[in-house]
């Protein structure tokens, strides 16, 4: 009996690409939808016997007649099966075409089981969000998931990925998505999205006939194993309310300029006359008042009009008698009339 392997993803992430380097003697499309392949003339896959149709019994046909002289079928993109059905039914009432759509997909699938055993037929579908947001393949919503699972009819799921610019297949189940594949399968969770390589990990995994041998295949292994680093998400550190101070304080000097930070209009500095910039302070210095205060000024402040300069004890001596005189001084108390 043919195998049943479904490769699911996002469009753009690879699924179609990846049968780029299956040599064309080896490999059958049917294609659904009737797009171009995402590859040249140069590609192995290029010329491989291709043909496109969306009716599932001409479907079922053709997987009869590839797998005379091809091992490997990709049926490309399996869900517009579904899809240009119920569009060419859209103005049928009733839950009956429900019905014929789910057995119409479930059938098509089926039918992989009755082709050779050396036959591998890769399904590639897009994907959806159940109500839990977990990832799966798409269909054509509940009233054909409740009739049927798709990932419940093959043991190998996979899940084409983009990170950072490098495309994926992910291997195993990440907790909010049905990929799945037979235990140590692959070399690593996430290997290039190499559909020949799958191919021939998959072969050598079950004793297929024709299937590459096991020194070949850890060859293969070492050049297609992908670390966790690669596809894992960066960690995000906590950071202390002090060091994102810090943080937000060094991002705003370098993103605006000292005027901006001080709210200055451009062209509005403030200017320290000439008269006055020689009145700066050079130090510390403390000053009697003509009205009989004591105060300090700092270095680069400018000097009091009509103070006295003293030193530091009789401003200490001054400050210290005033205080005195203030708290010594009565306090008034108004009366409150009834």
């Amino acid at each position: 009996m043919g195998k049943l392997v479904f490769i699911m993803g996002r469009s753009g992430t690879g699924k179609s690409h990846s049968m780029k380097n299956i040599p064309a003697d080896r490999l059958g499309v049917i294609n659904i939808e009737g797009k171009d392949l995402p590859f040249g003339k140069t590609a192995p896959a290029f010329k491989a016997e291709t043909v496109c149709t969306d009716d599932p019994e001409d479907i079922e046909e053709t997987m009869d007649s590839m797998s005379k002289d091809h091992d490997i079928i990709v049926i490309d993109d399996f869900q517009y099966l579904m899809g240009h059905e119920f569009m060419r039914r859209v103005y049928e009432k009733g839950f009956d075409k429900w019905n014929e759509i789910a057995k119409h997909t479930f059938d098509t699938l089926r039918h992989i089981s009755r082709l050779p055993s050396n036959v591998v037929v890769y399904v590639m579908c897009h994907t959806d969000k159940d109500d839990d947001g977990n990832e799966k393949i798409k269909t054509l919503g509940k009233m054909l998931d409740d009739k049927i699972v798709l990932e419940g009819m093959s043991t190998i799921v996979l899940k084409s990925e983009c990170v950072d610019g490098k495309y994926y297949f992910f291997t195993q189940n990440s907790g909010q998505d049905t990929v799945k594949s037979p235990e140590d399968m692959f070399p690593s969770r996430a290997i290039p999205n190499d559909l020949l390589y799958v191919d021939n990990k998959i072969r050598n995994y079950w004793d297929m006939n024709g299937a590459k041998s096991d020194s070949e295949i850890q060859k293969e292994d070492q050049a297609n194993t992908v670390s966790e680093d690669s596809v894992s998400a960066p960690k995000r550190t906590r950071r202390s309310r002090r060091q994102a101070e810090e943080k937000d304080v060094e991002s705003k000097v370098d993103t605006q300029s000292t005027d901006e930070i001080m709210n200055i209009p451009d062209g509005e500095e403030e200017e320290v006359p000439f008269e006055e910039k020689d009145a700066l302070l050079k130090e510390d210095t403390y000053f009697k008042t003509a009205d009989g205060n004591y105060i300090m000024k700092h270095a680069g402040d400018i000097a009091p009009e009509n103070a006295e300069i003293i030193t530091k004890e009789e401003f200490v001596k001054g400050g210290s008698e005033v205080a005195q005189n203030t708290e010594e001084a009565p306090v008034r108390r108004r009366r409150r009339r009834g």
